[in-house]
């Protein structure tokens, strides 16, 4: 395998020797590979990326256990990803830092036309339908390209990806200073929506979650944690707003039922199956729910703000301490799904191993 850190060489040989890269690969239900392959011929609209970090997302656990609705094995994961140019041309000069859009729309749809296109009618995403960030390289569309500065943190810096999903969420919400919200789960999504919106809203957060590990780390950030929602305490006189962070029905139909009667509910979280929920419930007490799909570009250009800011030390508190190798992956999932870190967030480190 040809090293890739020798970005020059590569950019101006790749046409013209064999050069092989590892990617792991998600070969069926909770089993990765690690794999070789050529490396990837880019398009005339789209450069190659020599991938640095990847994180671990819930949906990426989704497709692991085989429970995601849409996306099934085999499939080459990582939608939260950044890296370097490693073919530099006009437009990128190699090795500038990036992060990856990983949302592409097809433009032509409905959606697309009023540039929404996180709900295009044909979407594909880098990390599912398209090749990800566990491969060494990958071909990204120039148009998904985010240029990072030469100081921001490749590493942490994976956050912008849930951070961009949280701050698309907390659009939909109509929050006001001092207003409680309430988030279910404190995973990776969870954790972030409850640092951001605490931050910019100054609003009261408590947590919903039962797994232990998860319960000490959101209390270590000063939230105020409850096992269960009846047993929730309110600071304001206003109607409470939830973020459905877990994907669980019962949980979601028990905020329906919850009283003073939710203001909003915004659902974030990936459900594996479709479910019906008590519309009766809504009606009475003119509940507002509302489902928030992923982000705009917009939206990641404003997490790398963020994380490019002094603001960065309050994500940070939720990425695990030590990295994984692209061979580890497999041990990266489990670790995730087991809560075995004190922390939510794995981080594979692609040139860890090589």
């Amino acid at each position: 395998m040809l090293p890739l850190h020798n970005h020059n060489y590569v950019s101006t040989l790749f046409t013209e020797v064999l050069i092989i890269i590892s990617f792991a690969e998600l070969e069926n239900v909770e089993k990765f590979a690690v794999k070789q392959k050529e490396i990837p011929i880019p398009k005339p609209n789209e450069v190659l990326v020599s991938t640095k970090f990847v994180g671990v997302c819930g949906s990426d656990l989704h497709v692991y256990l085989g429970s995601h609705p849409k996306v099934k094995p085999p499939a080459i994961l990582g939608h939260e990803c950044t890296g370097v140019i490693l073919n530099g041309n006009h437009h990128f000069p190699a090795n500038v830092p990036v992060a990856i859009n990983p949302l592409i729309g097809c433009g032509t749809c409905e959606h697309c036309q009023m540039d929404q296109t996180n709900i295009c009618l044909s979407r594909t995403v880098i990390g599912f339908q398209k090749e990800g960030g566990l491969s060494q390289v990958i071909a990204v569309p120039r148009e998904n390209i985010l240029p990072l500065s030469k100081d921001f943190s490749l590493r942490t810096g994976i956050l912008y990806e849930p951070l961009g999903v949280v701050i698309h969420a907390a659009k939909l919400a109509n929050l006001n200073s001092h207003q409680d919200v309430i988030i279910t789960g404190a995973g990776t999504i969870g954790l972030l929506t409850g640092i951001y919106i605490r931050d910019k809203f100054n609003v009261n957060v408590s947590f919903i979650e039962i797994n232990q590990k998860r319960i000490d780390l959101a209390l270590s950030l000063g939230f105020s944690v409850y096992t269960k929602v009846e047993d929730l305490i309110l600071c304001s006189n206003h109607r409470p707003i939830f973020f459905e962070c877990t994907g669980n029905i019962e949980l979601l139909k028990s905020l329906l039922s919850y009283k003073p009667a939710a203001a909003e509910i915004i659902i974030v979280s990936t459900f594996h199956k479709e479910h019906e929920i008590p519309v009766f419930s809504l009606l009475p007490y003119e509940i507002s729910v509302k489902g928030s799909q992923m982000y705009t570009k917009q939206d990641l250009k404003q997490a790398i703000d963020i994380l490019s800011t002094k603001k960065r030390s309050l994500y940070e508190a939720i990425v695990m301490e030590d990295d994984y190798g692209y061979h580890e992956v497999n041990d990266a999932y489990e670790s995730t799904i087991k809560n075995t870190q004190a922390r939510v967030k794995a981080i594979i480190n692609m040139s860890k191993g090589e």
